[in-house]
């Protein structure tokens, strides 16, 4: 309960929330709406901009594995984890473009994400399929971004974010060919700020 002299000098507002900008509360309403709905698909927004494969690997880009921040695996190349799979049941892999862009595969036992970044133009894209979570992921099998450069935790990926695993050899073989399987596409993040562990 807010003290009454606290809410007369905050219009209103109790002392944590008057250091909140307007539209940071707006945006944590919208945010806590959108989960209780249930719905957990990409907004419309998110949809409208989404790009193939062949837009983040053109025809003739190489990948390769960046071994100094990957954990839980001793594969050197795409192909062999196209070939053989994810080598454990969780971790993160990174590999590297010869245009310089990065791809993040963070997975778990039932789930992977596939996160897209490139430093030149700014974007940070996911993988999304039919086969995409639309409903919260569960707490135990939430999985969390680490920063690509780094390692370093950031926030927990949307539940839309997550694939389950067995779809990770379509996502990757377009990666090597050029693939323009229009059932892949590539969208861009929306706010992970608010997302807790569990929820968002």
């Amino acid at each position: 309960m807010i003290l009454p002299a606290t809410a007369s000098r905050n219009n209103g507002l109790c002392a944590v929330c008057v250091q909140i900008s307007p539209e940071q509360r707006q945006a944590s309403r919208a945010f806590n709406d959108w989960v209780k709905a249930g719905d957990l698909k990409p907004m419309e927004e998110a949809l409208s901009q989404a790009v193939s494969t062949e837009y983040i690997s053109p025809l003739g880009t190489q990948w390769s594995v960046d071994s100094s921040l990957s954990t839980n695996t001793n594969m050197a190349s795409l192909q062999a984890i196209i070939e053989l799979g994810l080598p454990a049941d969780e971790g993160y892999i990174y590999l590297r473009s010869s245009h310089g862009s990065v791809i993040t595969l963070a997975f778990n036992p039932k789930y992977i994400v596939c996160e897209y970044n490139n430093e030149t133009t700014g974007e940070s894209l996911f993988a999304y399929t039919d086969a995409n979570l639309n409903r919260q992921v569960d707490k135990a099998l939430h999985i969390e971004q680490l920063c690509f450069c780094c390692g370093v935790g950031l926030f927990y990926y949307s539940s839309h974010c997550h694939i389950p695993r067995e779809y990770l050899e379509t996502i990757l073989s377009g990666l090597t060919d050029g693939n323009s399987n229009t059932t892949i596409q590539w969208l861009p993040f929306a706010d992970l700020s608010n997302n807790t562990l569990g929820m968002g």
